[in-house]
């Protein structure tokens, strides 16, 4: 073979030195482009405003979302027959940063993440390097350790105990929330796991959210084959969280019409409003009907690391399972999500399948349960066990699938490495580590101080819109979460006769306030309002963030004053609106 082929041995051969050049082309052009954001605090230190934003030119990246087509011509997606190396990556990187949206810019304040960690950039490199997969021990054995460790000590933070605490890396929220429901149904209806829904014959499984929840959980409930008229949407209160009343009112009826509760979802940071759904009342209410307890914490956890902020999560400690995701508010590079549980023997027993190829640590475990004689309750002993309210008070004599026999029968597990066995996937980045790095770097102290200046840079912002007369908050000025959230009433509104009138117009300003920020570097997004509460229409809805400073906050208003003025209420062209379908 010449010396020159590019068979299987030049691949092989000097690849420290590849890797290394290849790296260098990358960061020749990523440096410029995250000093960007740097120089964007200078100019808002400075003069109030951004240097570049969030993207090149504004007006570009509205046109290119409107019209995809005109940014795939320019980004020449072309797959060459044979290899262009290494003088192309250079090449490719320079285009994608050119037309990608900067999130390290203070500007972009549109979604629930934002600036990587470098921490966890690094972290993001090791991985990739080391290829690793946390399905199994033998391939990944720190990694694994690494994972098993930082879950236990997250799942301590949210209030668990004992010995059989823990959780598992997910490549997302709404896995997490997924998988959540598929241990509730296999470890409360363990026939399911085999013979699927056929086990359950004619007694529906509800699940119980509300209306504010995130909509992964109403997708995971179609993709178990439960259906999403299984979900009970519960209505909120007035300041967005889940109305306990109405949650036992639903529950109730359930019961009554001879259907199994199974699963109840509570929010810790709603999407839109930042919301705490009361926690503690509805996990009692979860007990009390023996339904899995779930908690979806993705956005608003974070405050589980403060002590000024944590009495937030009152209630975490009666939860069957928590999802959690550091790539949010954290700012650990994505993915990087959780799903923690207070008893990890409900997750093997749930997941858990022979593989005598992949699981080698099977042989010193127990063997899986034989469903004639350690599954946890029949399809008939379940329904029966709600047939009135009595039998579902807190220690009636009902049956208790979380001390089952099966559940105490799963093995320990901490002594349990293959983490596969846990959950439903095999393939696992093992994404902890980014978590793991991010935590050793700034300490359990130094993330408690991000996050409460996140929390504290989203009330200045707050009270800078509460001031301005064009602007109406939705909710109250001390905000739950880091979200701000207001319509525009200014002078070029005019009352309608009608709420959908009214609903109309005030989507037709969002919009354009939303579009205006966006040409000057801003990314914000917005989101439709309940209907009730003189919600009426879409609002504005500004993500806070690790980035956001009171200077960043003054920034931002200053951007918003000078789209009212210049493009609503100077605008020669502001009688003239577009359809909202725009």
């Amino acid at each position: 073979m010449s010396a020159n082929s590019k068979g299987a041995d030049a691949l092989r051969v000097d690849r420290v030195s590849e890797l290394t050049k290849a790296i260098e082309s990358v960061l020749k052009h990523l440096i410029p482009f995250l000093h960007a954001s740097e120089v964007d605090y200078e100019t808002l230190t400075e003069d109030r405003c951004l240097s570049k934003g969030c993207y090149s030119t504004g007006e570009a990246l509205e046109s290119y979302l409107s019209h995809p087509e005109q940014l795939h011509e320019r980004l020449s997606l072309c797959l060459p027959p044979t290899g262009h190396g290494l003088e192309d990556l250079a090449s490719v990187t320079s285009t994608l940063l050119q037309y990608s949206v900067n999130t390290s810019s203070p500007g972009f304040m549109d979604k629930l993440w934002s600036a990587p960690s470098i921490p966890g950039i690094a972290a993001d490199l090791l991985l990739s390097a080391l290829n690793g997969n946390d399905h199994v021990f033998r391939v990944s054995p720190a990694l694994t350790l690494i994972e098993k460790h930082v879950s236990e000590e997250l799942a301590r933070l949210f209030g668990f105990g004992g010995p059989n605490i823990g959780g598992i890396s997910v490549p997302g929220g709404a896995a997490a929330n997924m998988t959540a429901l598929l241990i509730a149904r296999n470890v409360r209806l363990p026939h399911t796991k085999d013979v699927g829904l056929a086990s359950v014959s004619s007694s529906r499984l509800v699940v119980f959210a509300s209306e504010a929840a995130h909509f992964s959980v109403f997708n995971a409930a179609q993709i178990l084959g439960l259906g999403l008229d299984s979900v009970k949407k519960i209505p909120t209160t007035t300041d967005g969280c889940m109305d306990p009343e109405a949650l036992e009112d639903a529950l109730d009826m359930t019961v009554a019409a001879g259907e199994i509760p199974l699963f109840i979802c509570g929010t810790a940071g709603t999407t839109v409003r930042g919301a705490y759904d009361p926690l503690e009342k509805v996990g009692r209410l979860a007990h009390k009907y023996n339904a899995w307890f779930h908690v979806d914490a993705c956005w608003g956890g974070a405050v589980v690391f403060s002590d000024k902020l944590k009495g937030r999560l009152a209630g975490s400690e009666l939860a069957d399972s928590i999802a959690y995701n550091p790539h949010k508010l954290l700012g650990v590079p994505q993915i990087c999500s959780f799903l923690l549980g207070k008893d990890m023997r409900t997750f093997w027993y749930a997941n858990s399948l022979t593989a005598g190829y992949l699981f080698h640590q099977d042989d010193s475990l127990p063997p899986l349960y034989e469903h004639s004689h350690c599954a946890p309750g029949s399809e008939h002993e379940m329904v029966s066990n709600h047939a009135t309210n009595d039998s579902l008070s807190f220690g009636g004599d009902c049956f208790n699938w979380r001390t089952s026999r099966a559940i105490q029968g799963a093995p320990d597990p901490r002594n349990v490495y293959d983490l596969a066995s846990f959950t439903p996937q095999c393939g696992r980045r093992p994404d902890a580590v980014k978590l793991y790095f991010h935590w050793r770097y700034y300490g359990t102290e130094g993330i408690a101080q991000q996050v409460e200046e996140v929390y504290e840079g989203a009330r200045y912002l707050a009270r800078l819109i509460m001031r301005e007369p064009s602007f109406r908050l939705v909710g109250d000025v001390d905000v739950p979460c880091t979200q701000v959230c207001f319509y525009y009433v200014g002078p070029s509104v005019k009352v309608k006769e009608t709420s959908q009138a009214m609903a109309d117009e005030n989507t037709y300003f969002t919009r354009l306030l939303s579009s205006g920020l966006m040409k000057r570097g801003w990314m914000v997004d917005y989101a439709p309002g309940s209907g009730r509460n003189n919600e009426l229409g879409a609002f504005l809805r500004v993500a806070c963030n690790r980035m956001t400073t009171c200077t960043v906050a003054e920034g931002l208003v200053k951007a918003i004053m000078s789209v009212v003025k210049e493009d609503i209420e100077m605008s020669p062209m502001k009688t003239s609106k577009p359809p909202l379908s725009m």
